[in-house]
């Protein structure tokens, strides 16, 4: 069931006023949240800056996505003030339907100085979708209240549409009897429980679990609570790697909640790919309905350059596994097929792999601590390079399989991972700059949002 697009009423604009340091060219004009925007070159290095909103310059109005600039300029509020009555005239919105969609963008500060993000995970968050949370960092991490303030102001406008702003109603409508079937890494269990957190107002039931220790203190309704968890027939799973090395991989978390009108969402976590735990880990689920909707990814544990690679695994073995995956399962499942796209890394170097000396030497008491995740440039891109290459010749075989493109979102946002916060950054030196906070999750599932609800 897809869901009708709203009317667009009319808008009052505001004048922003800024200053630049150099002018130049004026950046073109754009719509986002349906806010249209207007720069203005002028030679005294001033500008107004222009967008529509329902509200007024609090930045109170829902979906006032923020500002751009044209690149090489730095624009500085000063205030705003009212214009006459217009129309924005709407981008195109954001939706489904193409194989493989593009999804490029600037991240841009909020109008609102107070916005710090959809929701407030302290107080939004169910349990069962509990995890490190950026706002709250471990001890003897102190929070941050200026790098929360910076990075939650920011929201993503994207070049090539406008994203509908998140409805959890509208998401509800949208899988009315319908199952969302997540199977991946880590990055999917957050994936996970970023929707529980957004969908929170509709959930009716849900939990989560350690798949190996049937509990988990953190998630779960009753820290003591034995939950049953999906059948699994072996607890581990032997693997070979291309070095001839035997390493197991396990199911490592379930779980599951339930919307208001009969939508399920379901996690299955595991790291390295095994065809016999795909299958096992489907095994309750079965047997698939055209209605239903499994979003796949791996693809963290096979790191290509990082320092310990040969411990986990390769890149070679991911696209064979890849490859495995793809044509001996996913053409012939009858649901729908979303692989959500890699998500970069922050690590260091144009690519954010550069881990290999700070980890290598961090048991030396001279190696300080990494406390910040650092800019990449182009990121780990050679992941989806594949996946793309794999999809188009597969050819009508794959055409019920979809690529969901969160890899160029994530990748402006190295201070927004769960190192920057403090997870790692002290206890072992081991700086998490893979997991992101909900901030940039939450873009992802927005993203989900309009290319599966809107098509």
């Amino acid at each position: 069931m897809f869901l009708d697009e709203d009317q667009r009423p009319r808008r009052t604009t505001w004048r922003r006023r800024r200053y630049r340091v150099a002018h130049g060219p004026a950046a073109p004009p754009y719509t986002s949240g349906g806010v249209l925007y207007t720069s203005y070159a002028v030679k005294d290095s001033s500008a107004a800056y222009e967008g529509s909103a329902t509200a007024g310059p609090s930045g109170s109005s829902a979906g006032e996505e923020g500002t751009s600039a044209a690149e090489g300029r730095d624009l500085y509020d000063v205030g705003w003030e009212q214009a006459a009555d217009t129309q924005a005239a709407p981008r195109q919105l954001c939706r489904g339907g193409a194989q493989i969609p593009e999804l490029t963008g600037d991240w841009v500060d909020h109008p609102d100085a107070n916005y710090t993000g959809i929701y407030d995970p302290l107080t939004r968050c169910p349990r069962f979708a509990a995890d490190f949370n950026c706002v709250k960092p471990y001890a003897p991490v102190k929070a941050d209240p200026a790098l929360h303030a910076r990075e939650f102001r920011q929201v993503f406008v994207p070049h090539q549409c406008e994203l509908r702003p998140w409805d959890e109603t509208g998401f509800d409508t949208c899988m009315a009897g319908r199952r969302l079937i997540m199977l991946g890494d880590s990055l999917m269990r957050q994936s996970f429980q970023s929707l529980g957190c957004l969908a929170a107002p509709v959930v009716e039931a849900g939990m989560s679990a350690d798949w190996r220790k049937k509990k988990n203190p953190d998630a779960s309704p009753d820290p003591n609570e034995k939950v049953v968890a999906p059948p699994v027939e072996q607890r581990s799973y032997s693997k070979r790697m291309q070095d001839g090395k035997i390493i197991n991989t396990t199911a490592a978390w379930f779980g599951n909640f339930t919307m208001s009108k009969g939508g399920k969402v379901y996690i299955r976590n595991y790291g390295l790919f095994h065809i016999q735990l795909f299958d096992d880990m489907l095994s309750d689920l079965q047997p698939l309905q055209p209605s239903d909707v499994v979003m796949i990814n791996f693809g963290a544990w096979y790191g290509r350059f990082n320092w310990g690679a040969r411990t986990y695994g390769i890149f070679d073995v991911w696209k064979n596994d890849f490859r495995e995956l793809l044509y001996e399962r996913l053409v012939n499942i009858k649901a729908r097929v979303i692989w959500k796209s890699y998500s970069p890394t922050h690590f260091g170097g144009a690519t954010g792999t550069f881990t290999n000396v700070e980890e290598s030497l961090r048991d030396d008491p001279r190696v300080p601590p990494r406390l910040h995740c650092e800019p990449a440039t182009v990121g780990e891109f050679w992941y989806d390079d594949y996946v793309k290459d794999q999809l188009a010749k597969c050819g009508p075989r794959c055409a019920h399989i979809s690529f969901l493109p969160i890899f160029d979102v994530a990748l402006g946002r190295p201070d927004s991972h769960h190192g920057s916060f403090g997870r790692g950054r002290m206890e072992d030196k081991l700086t998490d700059c893979r997991h992101f906070c909900n901030n940039v999750v939450d873009i992802w599932n927005v993203v989900l949002y309009n290319f599966l609800c809107f098509s």
